[in-house]
């Protein structure tokens, strides 16, 4: 019978520590918000309308985009996500972690297998795209498209994160390969 108390005891005084621990500044999450939104390039054809070219550079709110958040300032393919989010109708997400920096990467930059099949497709020149320059890649897969911080103060947190996104044509969405081939007219 002593032996049960004393375990019982052993467990409880666990569980309260445990409980305490949890409660620590350092290990609370805190709520961020981001606000994504998008342009576009103008990719060929007719000259476009001034009112074309002005809808071109608005920003307007990117539903249902995927993003990702990493540990630290710069994206690494090895970092393990701790965030997968997808922005609702108004372009907004929210998420909460813990005090520390982050970086925010699309599916482009998130996925490893994306990377391996451009330098696969991209591995030799064709007719119409030189080479991918890997070292240029590699680059590009460490600047996330966005770097932020979370803060142990409310207030700060309260700040949205705001990020465009311009969507380019098919002969300039793939970093770091030169499109050679013919323009759409």
């Amino acid at each position: 019978m002593k032996t049960m108390k004393k375990l019982f005891l052993f467990i409880i005084t666990a569980l309260a520590f445990y409980q305490c621990k949890s409660k620590l500044p350092s290990e609370q999450n805190f709520k961020r918000t981001i606000q994504l939104t998008s342009t576009y390039q103008l990719c060929g054809g007719m000259m476009p309308s001034p009112e074309d070219q002005l809808a071109s550079r608005t920003e307007t709110p990117l539903p249902n985009y995927k993003l990702y958040i990493r540990s630290g300032n710069q994206n690494s393919l090895s970092e393990n996500i701790l965030i997968e989010l997808t922005t609702d109708a108004s372009g907004l997400a929210e998420f909460e972690l813990p005090v520390g920096s982050y970086c925010l990467v699309d599916s482009q930059k998130a996925n490893e297998k994306q990377i391996e099949e451009w330098k696969k497709e991209f591995k030799v020149a064709s007719k119409n795209w030189d080479a991918i320059e890997e070292e240029c890649l590699e680059e590009w897969i460490k600047e996330p498209l966005l770097k932020f911080e979370v803060y142990a103060d409310k207030e700060q947190n309260k700040e949205v994160l705001n990020l465009n996104i311009h969507r380019k044509c098919f002969w300039n969405a793939i970093p770091c390969v030169v499109y050679r081939g013919p323009f759409p007219s």
